[in-house]
């Protein structure tokens, strides 16, 4: 009798392995309907937000013309439009013009432009291709299991914070943050490592602060020379010769940029800092050298031609270096830039240019590029990240980021993906996966990620990614899905509340 028993045991315990695999695979599947029907529902309002932004500012400006100018005001939303046109793109022109007009069925419209927009690219993305197998457990599944394990042992529960309420409390992470920030002060680094000769013959003229650091062994050397073009016309039949700018002071051959590669990463990182006005020609010879598919912009640009004598170089604002209108053109030395189509309907936060850029000596050679631009000031949106990082990491070209340093926000994008490909790929350090990568991104670009708000805001993006795959109850409640106000994610949320804040008073 008890040799049946054992006999059944293994059987049993199969079938109810299986039992559990079946209700787990079904939970995750649930749960990951939920996420992207939520996905494009935030799209949608994100997106309606930001057209009504800008109908109202028109509506404003339009109502105060009519005001001043009554007898030509009836014919001004007409004459209006083709200046929309260039500044917006075509398609922000009929969502504005349907704004003006409500119907009932706009909404379901929207919705499905928005999924039509969201799942673009999708079916390319290793990120969420993996999971589209009729089974989820793997080595995936695990990693991200275990990262939640990591990140429930650092989250800390305290009485004196609020005396009678349980509150969270980070301090684990922002002594990882810490730690991170004194790695090279107490880490030994080789000769090829520290060598910054480039940088120290040029950072007076091509950096906007001289305390951040372009490394020789990772950063971008311009290979295309700074030619000078001369009008053929001058020469009759002769060949026109091209003059090779010489600088003043510094090299031709250097730009504030670095490579952010190998690893766990599958696709290549171009950090820069923003241009400056006498370096945009060495952005675009960058850009044509790399062919570069994308620019994430992630600062704002400011139009210094209107500053005077003082617009020539201000370290703290980025001028306008691309074309801004519809069809509008402009030429940097050797290399002509234009304005192909503008597209603020694509992406509730970025407005997308369409550019194409050739060479003055070979028109035929046209390399197309996508510029998003955005001033990233808030800290409580998590899905941006994961729009932009799919076009980089399908992409076989390199992606150019920037912010106005080229380290804050711009390291911690790259900071999200090099930790999403550690989860997807493999992680080489179980105990502190992040600092990991971390400091993978920082020997090759110095002092990104440079505020503890833009570290935690990388756990908290990784975790958004997570959420659908989290089974246990335990771990779900301390990383904050259970209820919004506890956790890690419900200490974050007051955190970047509070960044905010403290920002706009600033």
């Amino acid at each position: 009798m008890g040799s049946s028993k054992e006999k059944q045991t293994p059987s049993n315990r199969s079938i109810y392995a299986s039992i559990r695999q079946f209700m787990t695979n079904r939970t995750v599947r649930k749960r990951l309907a939920e996420f992207e029907y939520g996905e494009i529902k935030a799209f949608v309002a994100k997106k309606l937000f930001k057209i009504d932004g800008i109908l109202c500012d028109e509506e404003t400006k339009i109502v105060l013309v009519e005001k001043l100018i009554t007898e030509h005001g009836q014919h001004l939303f007409r004459n209006e439009q083709e200046a929309l046109k260039k500044k917006y793109g075509e398609e922000l022109v009929i969502w504005l013009n349907e704004r003006l007009i409500p119907k009932v069925n706009h909404k379901q419209k929207y919705m499905e432009h928005a999924k039509v927009n969201i799942n673009l690219l999708k079916e390319l993305d290793p990120l969420i291709t993996w999971h589209k197998d009729k089974d989820i457990f793997g080595p995936v599944f695990d990693r991200i299991q275990s990262f939640a394990e990591n990140v429930c042992s650092m989250v800390r529960w305290s009485l004196l914070i609020e005396p009678g309420r349980l509150r969270t409390h980070l301090s684990d992470f922002i002594d990882e943050f810490k730690e991170l920030e004194q790695f090279f002060d107490n880490v030994d680094l080789t000769s090829d490592e520290c060598s910054q000769k480039a940088f120290d013959a040029n950072y007076l003229s091509k950096a906007r602060n001289k305390n951040i650091e372009c490394i020789d062994s990772t950063r971008v050397a311009l290979k295309l020379s700074a030619l000078l073009p001369q009008p053929a016309e001058l020469f009759g039949d002769f060949d026109c010769p091209s003059i090779e700018s010489q600088p003043d002071y510094g090299t031709n051959d250097f730009i504030h940029a670095n490579y952010v590669l190998g690893g766990p990463l599958l696709n290549k990182f171009i950090c820069t800092q923003a241009p400056l006005t006498n370096t945009i020609p060495d952005f675009w010879r960058m850009i044509w050298q790399e062919r570069s598919e994308y620019i994430f912009m992630l600062c704002e640009a400011t139009d210094t031609e209107n500053l005077g004598t003082l617009g020539s170089y201000i370290p703290k604002h980025c001028p306008f270096y691309w074309p801004r209108y519809c069809g509008e053109e402009l030429h940097f030395g050797s290399l002509i830039v234009k304005n192909e189509r503008i597209d603020c309907t694509c992406d509730p936060l970025f407005n997308v240019t369409y550019l194409k850029v050739w060479h003055i000596e070979k028109p035929d050679d046209v390399l197309e590029i996508q510029h998003w631009q955005w001033d990233w000031q808030d800290y409580r949106d998590f899905d941006w990240p994961f729009r932009l990082l799919r076009r980089s990491r399908i992409s076989t070209r390199p992606t150019v980021i920037h912010c106005m340093d080229g380290c804050s926000k711009t390291g911690t994008l790259v900071l999200i993906e090099i930790m999403l490909m550690q989860l997807l790929r493999g992680i080489t350090n179980d105990e502190h996966p992040m600092l990991t990568s971390a400091v993978f991104l920082r020997l090759q670009r110095r002092h990104s990620i440079a505020e503890q708000i833009q570290y935690l805001y990388v756990y908290r993006t990784i975790l958004h990614y997570i959420q659908p795959f989290i089974m246990s109850s335990y771990h779900r409640f301390v990383l904050g899905y259970t209820f919004k106000d506890t956790g890690f994610c419900g200490k974050f949320n007051q955190m970047a509340i509070a960044y905010v804040r403290k920002s706009q008073l600033m």
